[in-house]
């Protein structure tokens, strides 16, 4: 979990799982820099639940979420909405509140605004199909989501149309 905070602008990338321990360190950091969660925009590099559950306990209504767009848009129109039905199903049951949040899918070359700094936003599939990056521009800091892991690999979803998961990992 990272936060990145500038001009009134805050940005917490992955807050993590929704276990006590996690939670109370994203919970203390905000506390540390003067940000309540409602002031704060969420940036979910994948939907692991180690990358994404503890957002529906953190952040309040109306939180806006950035998620990406690619396993839609790689879909007919069809299976899209049976993805869309299939993944709605899985949060509801998880305890999320769909409804609540302000989603907004991204996908490549889109940009993330936090006060002074531009991150463009970098699709990275491999490890998941909806793995995407955060690239900073002019000196801020990247965000990669379990792309880069030293010393080990992380696992590789297999993607939907049979293609080699590992080589497009690699």
């Amino acid at each position: 979990c990272y936060i990145v905070r500038d001009d009134g602008d805050c940005l917490v990338v992955d807050p993590g799982a929704a276990n006590e321990v996690g939670m109370r360190r994203v919970r203390n950091a905000l506390f540390e820099l003067g940000v309540a969660p409602g002031e704060c925009k969420v940036f979910l590099t994948h939907t692991h639940f180690d990358h994404a559950e503890s957002t529906r306990v953190l952040f309040p209504e109306g939180t806006c979420v950035y998620v990406s767009e690619v396993g839609f848009e790689e879909r007919s129109p069809i299976r899209a909405e049976a993805v869309r039905e299939l993944f709605v199903r899985r949060m509801l049951k998880m305890g999320a509140t769909l409804a609540a949040f302000d989603y907004r899918f991204v996908r490549e070359g889109d940009e993330v605004h936090v006060g002074r700094f531009v991150f463009d936003v970098v699709e990275v599939p491999g490890h998941t199909l909806d793995l995407v990056c955060l690239v900073g521009r002019d000196g801020a800091p990247s965000f990669t989501g379990d792309e880069v892991i030293f010393g080990t690999t992380p696992s590789v979803d297999a993607p939907f149309d049979g293609e080699d998961a590992l080589a497009l990992y690699m």
